[in-house]
């Protein structure tokens, strides 16, 4: 199987999200540049977490960022201060057991009526060499392809969406519970069964899931939260 290149860039169906939901919050997981950190509107106040950001974009809404690992961000008081979160993307360290703890932290700071939605980066990677645990230079996606599972497996409850955009596809959950303590409770039964190398053809777990273009999903996201049109 040789996987589909897609061709609109993730930074293009966020900002496209943003839109559609139009956030009175925004957390953004793993900041960098600031390129995703600046499809927020100008009325969205915009949460960045990354130890080392190197903002080279400008960031037209109200924002801060906070220079520290998601870790230590969810075990303060700061994660708590801005929320409850409408809209989060998660594209922290590229490992499934990050992903599966900054989507934890995410969650706790929900909103309680399970409006918010959050975005993982770096679920369709395009080749099996970026697929892996080992820090690359480039387009590294690591495992975090392996969190669709995790949340397939342990949180049926939960709406997944994966959605076909370059270069390495994105993964939109909706239905957060805040309440919800599945995966807190078998946090180390996850790490234990996912957090290591997997020798498998790349086409045999992207061949397993339906994935939409963004226009799909977007409208996907739209009947689920039963937002009308302007």
């Amino acid at each position: 199987m040789e996987p589909v290149v897609a061709q609109t860039p993730r930074h293009d169906f966020l900002r496209s999200l943003h839109e559609l939901l139009q956030p009175a919050t925004y957390l953004e997981i793993g900041v960098q540049t600031g390129r995703s950190l600046a499809q927020a509107g100008r009325r969205t106040y915009s949460v960045g977490v990354d130890p080392a950001p190197v903002i080279g974009v400008p960031i037209v809404g109200p924002n801060i960022i906070y220079r520290q690992t998601s870790d230590a961000f969810f075990a303060g008081p700061r994660s708590a201060q801005h929320a409850p979160y409408d809209l989060a993307f998660i594209d922290g360290m590229h490992l499934v057991e990050y992903c599966l703890r900054d989507f934890m932290g995410v969650e706790r700071h929900a909103r309680p009526d399970g409006r918010t939605v959050a975005v993982f980066d770096d679920v369709l990677p395009y080749s099996a060499g970026i697929a892996g645990r080992t820090p690359l230079p480039g387009d590294w996606a690591g495992d975090c392809w392996k969190i669709h599972d995790v949340l397939a497996e342990y949180r049926p409850d939960l709406t997944l969406v994966v959605v076909d955009v370059a270069p390495t596809g994105a993964l939109v959950v909706l239905g957060l519970d805040p309440a919800s303590t599945v995966l807190s409770e078998a946090y180390e039964q996850i790490v234990l069964n996912y957090a290591r190398e997997f020798t498998i053809p790349l086409g045999d777990f992207l061949g397993e899931w339906p994935r939409v273009t963004p226009a799909v999903a977007l409208e996907l996201v739209r009947a689920h939260l039963n937002i009308t049109e302007a």
